[in-house]
């Protein structure tokens, strides 16, 4: 048959070898075969509800109608300020009610303005991704924040509790939980039916998202004790921004073309002709037909080392593929400032492969200038953002920079729980472009430093009686567990202090040959460690600062790994328990109660992010909580 003809339903379903490699995919297939089963008994898809235009007298009666609950779905101009063109409510109980106006009037003071504010002070308010919903309607009809007496409901965070690892846009939970036929198609060419589809399919969601929440207390406690108090929070912050240090970005931009001519001569030298560092075609010739510094990076240790081949069937020089070839000619330092030219120059004196610690260099300089600066300069005649022609025109000189950065912050994006910024992406920040940030007068600038967070929540949860003492008593953990790891003797007082200085410990100082804290064997114990306690395999740590150097091949860091446990036990007994109830429930918990439902097919990685989330999602509990309350309070 032509299925050009065909005029009955399709149901659009993965492909059965993608099952094996998603679990993503497997749980949304459930909800797909489901579906056909309501299908042909006549259950799905549900007729929508009736759609009425907003009046003055039909909406006081819809008012009057409604449920506990409103459902609120706006569509408005992008980019540039939100201002609204159509909104729409739905109640179970009536149905959807839909307003359209001019985006540009002024509507803070008009019938619909006070209609809202009337329906939000006494119904809850549920919307499919808040953080879009309230500003448009704050910048549109002037509703703040703070006028939502009814509360409010987000399905976007909702469904994060519940299932962290999966998507939250409406799109997707759509199709694992709308009772209506699918209408995202019609943006553009029936917005009315749109949108209410929108607003529809919303209700729909919360419905369901509502009762699985209620069957996990502890989910739905930080649904609601941490999240949705943050979301305020949240959009208080992206709307006021941070001040531009102006003065700064001139000079930011020269400096970073200083930066990108620096690696240009660094590659060139090492080159001996005038390579364009940009060019992948040029670096992947150098480096692989030239060096085959793939094969050299594996006779030096790196066995484990694979290479990502383009579309074209050639090596690649992706940033993530050089990452690993700068790992396996000599492990990077974490903890150096990769931005700093003497890191850099050190490097190349240690045995780092020039071209791409250069190469490294570049890129990083290039984002650095596409990702910070270039976003905050503005056409001098309109005053809007360049467009991609002036950002690569490379003549800034007339340009004019923003007032304040409104960055974009997301607690919705990350498995883990942990935030994700973007516009620009201010957590990955580089030292030296830290003054571009500057303070509102008369606000106080702070900073803060999570000492040894995630290793004391390790402590806590494994409930490991030497970490335990070693943070009660201020002892440096770092140079203890070095000595676990390597069989050496802990010094007689082992505070940071006395341990580096102190005259009690003068005499191991000369046995073990320490000097500062940069100790070799100090150096190496702090990263291995933590790779431990995240799951990763001792065997393939011969990446880890101060493991050459210490003389240490995989059997050496296995015994290394071994020596740790060992003297740690309840750090093994932690893991079993963990996945034990990683096999059985298939889900974990942090104290907090954020709970994670691994989905990954491969069991190993479900092992891994199992262990892994109570001690990433604790510590993004206590950062969201510290806000919290801290806004609380001031």
């Amino acid at each position: 048959m032509n299925l050009r003809q065909y005029k009955g339903a399709v149901f659009g379903e993965h492909e059965p070898s993608e099952l094996t490699k998603s679990g993503v995919k497997q749980y949304a297939s459930y909800y797909h075969w489901a579906r056909v089963g309501e299908y042909l008994r006549g259950e799905w898809p549900e007729p929508m509800p009736s759609i009425q235009r907003w009046t003055r007298a039909g909406a006081a009666e819809w008012l009057r109608s409604c449920s506990d609950y409103v459902v609120v779905d706006t569509e408005y101009l992008y980019p540039g300020p939100k201002r609204v063109y159509m909104l729409g409510l739905y109640s179970p109980d009536v149905g959807v009610i839909q307003w359209e106006g001019d985006p540009h009037a002024d509507h803070t003071g008009g019938e619909v303005a006070e209609w809202y504010r009337e329906v939000i002070s006494r119904h809850k308010v549920v919307c499919q991704n808040i953080k879009a919903d309230l500003p448009a309607m704050r910048e549109t009809f002037g509703i703040k924040y703070g006028e939502y007496k009814g509360g409010l409901e987000d399905t976007v965070t909702m469904h994060h509790c519940l299932l962290s690892e999966m998507p939250h846009d409406l799109n997707y939970l759509e199709n694992l939980y709308g009772r209506r036929g699918k209408m995202k198609h019609l943006q553009g060419r029936d917005e009315q039916l749109y949108n209410a589809g929108d607003v529809v399919t919303t209700g729909d969601v919360y419905e369901i998202l509502r009762e699985e929440l209620a069957k996990d207390p502890r989910a739905e406690g930080i649904y609601r004790d941490e999240l949705i108090p943050l979301l305020p929070i949240i959009l208080d912050m992206e709307e006021r921004g941070i001040p531009v240090n102006k003065p700064f970005i001139e000079e930011a931009l020269n400096d970073t073309t200083r930066r990108m001519e620096w690696a240009q001569r660094v590659g060139q030298a090492y080159a001996g002709w005038p390579i364009n560092l940009d060019s992948s075609s040029q670096l992947a010739t150098l480096l692989y037909k030239h060096e085959d510094v793939y094969a050299r990076a594996r006779k030096g240790g790196a066995k484990g080392l694979r290479i990502k081949r383009t579309e074209t069937g050639g090596l690649s020089v992706s940033d993530d593929v050089v990452a690993a070839l700068r790992q396996a000619f000599l492990p990077i330092d974490n903890a150096a400032d990769q931005s700093d030219y003497n890191v850099i120059e050190e490097r190349i004196t240690d045995g780092a492969h020039p071209l791409l610690e250069a190469r490294s260099f570049f890129v990083a300089a290039r984002q650095n200038r596409s990702s910070y600066l270039l976003p905050l300069l503005r056409d001098p005649e309109t005053g809007l953002p360049l467009t991609d022609k002036q950002r690569k025109g490379g003549d800034y000189s007339d340009c004019l920079v923003a007032d304040r950065i409104h960055a974009d912050f997301g607690i919705d994006k990350q498995a883990t729980g942990r935030w994700s910024t973007k516009n620009p992406p201010l957590a990955q920040l580089p030292p030296h472009l830290r003054d571009l940030l500057a303070n509102d007068r008369g606000w106080p600038e702070y900073h803060y430093d999570w000492d040894q967070i995630e290793l004391r929540i390790f402590a806590a949860l494994a409930n490991d009686a030497l970490y335990l003492e070693w943070f009660e008593k201020g002892y440096d953990p770092h140079t203890l567990a070095a000595c676990d790891c390597l069989g050496i003797e802990y010094p007689p007082v082992p505070t940071k202090k006395e341990i580096f200085g102190g005259e009690a410990n003068a005499e191991w100082r000369v046995s073990h040959q320490v000097e500062d804290d940069d100790w070799p064997p100090r150096k190496f114990a702090k990263t291995f460690v933590y790779r431990l306690m995240y799951r990763g395999q001792a065997e393939r740590a011969g990446d880890v600062p101060g493991a050459k150097q210490l003389g240490l091949d995989s059997k050496g860091l296995v015994a290394a790994a071994e020596r740790w446990l060992n003297a740690h036990p309840s750090v093994r007994k932690l893991w079993a328990d963990l996945e034990e109830r990683i096999r059985s429930e298939g889900v974990v918990y942090t104290p907090f109660g954020r709970a994670r439902r691994l989905l990954s097919p491969d069991v190993a990685a479900k092992i891994r992010e199992g262990c892994n989330f109570p001690i990433q999602g604790t510590v993004s509990s206590i950062m969201n909580r510290t806000i919290i309350n801290t806004c609380r309070e001031t």
